[in-house]
Parts: structure tokens; C-alpha cells; sequence
């Protein structure tokens, strides 16, 4: 049974609004239509019967009186079926036969959708409350009034409810990324459809739930997913245009992808590189172009360089000024590493050429790491060929 803060009240209307019958329970409405009845199908013997050959009156056999003497009526007879009426009450029979067809049809699907609801009552109501509430002879409209009144939610508890869920779908995942992000973003479309529907402030527009979209897909770590986003649809969410089933269709999609697993992706580096110690070691004590070689600071500066890295994820790229990735993770800088459909936009590339020729140290730390990436991808290729070569021995 639905818990009181979710009334069956609520799920009740949701229902009969959705098979087209809300208007005739809603206990609100000024004007309520009743209920269909059953239609009554139309008798034969209230048609006009044509006067059977044999029992007319005596007239003269000529052509002009022979028509109106097939269609002269019984005064004294009821015809069982069409083909023994005249012209005129067939056309009435037929006509009264489909308006009781269509009649039948709308019936019959009323009480389809009212039979729906009376099971769904019963399957979700406790016997006790379904026994004091839904009487069997009673209408929808009578069983919606008193399951209002007994597990029902005022419109304000409805929509502290819808508030409450749509901010915890937002800030509870705050402090880290939840655990299954497809998830997360099912709860996060039901809640803000939810909250539209009650007429919760703050996302009723595009432009407004978009970057409260935006701010928690960003604290995931899809800074670039998020700029790129916002940057081509632009337009759409200025002009409240950007559904919400379309940001979930393309986000989803995102998630898919195995570039936007940074966790996995870290484990695969930190695995690949524990399996070639030896290359590790020598490009660690490898002195780098930036400082002169030295025995006694090699093992102490790349623990300096982790914790710069580090602090830049927190206070932007140093090259591009974005927060939410470090420099070697930034796409202006290393194309190769941004997803298929990424698209730099101009100020920022100008910006992070502008930085790179304006700061030094910048600069050679740019190239420090892509030598670095160089040595890395030589040393995958390296691994890839001899292991080729062990299996051709082999």
C-alpha cells in the first residue's frame, strides 16, 4: 500500500484523469456529468410494419398504385424484424440502431476504465479501509471522496513532498557521484516531472532546471560533457525550449561511453603501470625539461606534481581555467583525449593559447606531460609487439 505522504488519493485522480473520467469523479467541478448507463437496444415492433401481399384492400391493379401499395403500413401488425417494415421505419430502425452502437461503444468503455480503477483499488487499499471506504454499490465518485478524507495528503503536504524529493535528487549526491549514475537520473527525471506538476518555483523553465542540472553532472566530473551541452543548446534553454526526456535521452547516452568512467579509467593506468615496473621506474628517476637531473630529488618531485594536479581539479585547468579537471585531462590541450562529438569554442581555445605562450611555466609543463603521454603510448606499443612476438615463438 502507497505510504500516507503518497496518497492513494493522488494516484487515484492520476488515473482517472489519464482514462478520460476525472471529470466526472473530481468532487471540485461546478458542472459533473453522471455516469453512462447502459443503452437499451432498439425494439423491431416500435417501427412502422409494412402490409404484408394478400392483406391489402381491394384496389386496381395498375403500375402508379402498385408503389404505394407495397409501402402501405399495418395499422393492426408489429414487424419482428427490418425486413418486415416499410421504407420509412427501416430508415428510423437503422438510423436509432447506430446511435445505440456508438452509445454502446462509449459504455463500454467508460465501464473498462472505471472496472481498471476498481482493481487497482483493490489490489492497493488494506481490506479494512477497503471494506469502510469502497462500498461495492457505490460510484468512483463516492470512493475517491472517502479515500481523500481517510489516507488522503493536503495539496500543501503534496507539494512539500514534490519539493523534498526533487532537492534530494539534486544535493544528496553533493559530497560524491552516486554510485549508479543511471539511476540517479531516473530518480532525478521522475522527482522534477513531479515537482513541475505540483508547481514547484525554481523548475518550471528550461533555463532554470538546467543548471541546477548542470552544476550536479559537473560535480561528477563531466565538466566538458556539460560545457559542450550548454553551448549547442544554448538557444533552446534560453528560450524554454529544452525538454526534459531529451537532457535525460542525451545524458543516458553519455554514461554509456567508457571515456566518461573516470574511476575505471584511473584503475587501468594505475593496473597497466604496476605491470611494467621497469618502465615506470626509469621514466620516474628520468630527468624531466624542466629541472636538471638530480639523484636526490627524484623520488620527492613527482609527489609535488600530484598534489599540484590535485589542487587544480579544485580551482580550475591552469590552461583553460575550467574547474572539475586537472591540466592533463584538459581536452584544449590534449584534443586526443576529448569524446567524439566535443567541440572547442573559440574564446577558450584563443584563451589557453594566449596562456600558453604568455606563461613559462605553463608552457614547459605542457610539454613535460606530453613527452610523458609519448612515453606512456610507446611503452603500450612496445608491450603490445612483444608480446606478439612471445606468442609467434610460441
Amino acid at each position: 500500500m502507497p505510504k500516507i505522504g503518497r496518497p492513494v488519493s493522488r494516484e487515484f485522480k492520476n488515473r482517472a484523469i489519464s482514462m478520460y473520467i476525472w471529470h466526472k469523479i473530481d468532487p471540485d467541478a461546478d458542472d459533473r456529468p453522471p455516469f453512462l448507463t447502459q443503452p437499451t437496444e432498439p425494439n423491431p415492433r416500435r417501427y412502422e410494419k409494412r402490409l404484408i401481399p394478400g392483406q391489402q384492400p381491394p384496389a386496381i391493379n395498375t403500375s402508379s398504385t402498385l408503389g404505394a401499395l407495397d409501402e402501405q403500413p399495418d395499422p393492426h401488425g408489429y414487424p419482428e424484424d427490418a425486413s418486415e417494415m416499410t421504407a420509412r421505419g427501416r430508415a428510423s430502425y437503422r438510423l436509432d440502431w447506430s446511435v445505440y452502437r456508438d452509445r454502446m461503444n462509449d459504455f463500454r468503455e467508460e465501464a473498462r476504465a472505471i472496472n481498471e480503477i476498481r482493481m487497482w483499488v483493490d489490489e492497493t487499499v488494506n481490506k479494512h479501509l477497503l471494506y469502510s471506504t469502497c462500498q461495492p454499490g457505490k460510484g468512483l465518485d463516492v470512493w475517491y471522496e472517502q479515500l481523500r478524507e481517510r489516507v488522503g495528503a493536503t495539496d500543501q503536504q503534496i507539494y512539500d513532498d514534490a519539493t523534498d524529493r526533487y532537492e534530494d535528487a539534486l544535493w544528496k549526491t553533493s559530497s560524491k557521484p552516486p554510485g549508479d549514475l543511471q539511476a540517479w537520473l531516473k530518480e532525478w527525471e521522475d522527482a522534477i516531472n513531479e515537482a513541475i506538476d505540483e508547481g514547484v518555483p525554481g523548475v518550471q523553465q528550461s533555463r532554470d532546471w538546467w543548471r541546477q542540472f548542470d552544476k550536479a553532472v559537473t560535480r561528477f566530473g563531466f565538466t566538458m560533457w556539460a560545457l559542450a551541452y550548454r553551448a549547442e543548446h544554448k538557444k533552446e534553454i534560453r528560450d524554454n525550449k529544452l525538454t526534459i526526456r531529451k537532457v535525460v535521452n542525451d545524458f543516458g547516452a553519455e554514461l554509456k561511453r567508457d571515456i566518461h568512467k573516470p574511476i575505471k579509467r584511473t584503475i587501468q593506468k594505475d593496473s597497466h603501470a604496476a605491470s611494467f615496473k621497469g618502465v615506470q621506474t626509469d621514466r620516474t628517476t628520468e630527468p624531466t625539461a624542466s629541472s636538471p637531473p638530480s639523484n636526490d630529488s627524484s623520488s620527492t618531485k613527482p609527489t609535488k606534481r600530484k598534489r599540484k594536479n590535485t589542487r587544480g581539479a579544485a580551482s580550475g585547468c591552469r590552461s583553460c581555467g575550467i574547474t572539475g579537471h586537472t591540466l592533463d585531462k584538459c581536452y584544449y590541450v590534449f584534443p586526443d583525449k576529448a569524446f567524439d562529438k566535443w567541440k572547442p569554442r573559440s574564446a577558450i581555445a584563443q584563451k589557453v593559447k594566449d596562456n600558453l605562450k604568455n606563461d613559462n611555466d605553463l608552457h614547459k609543463e605542457v610539454q613535460r606531460l606530453r613527452k610523458k603521454t609519448k612515453k606512456v603510448q610507446f611503452a603500450d606499443s612496445s608491450s603490445q609487439e612483444g608480446l606478439t612476438t612471445d606468442t609467434e615463438d610460441h
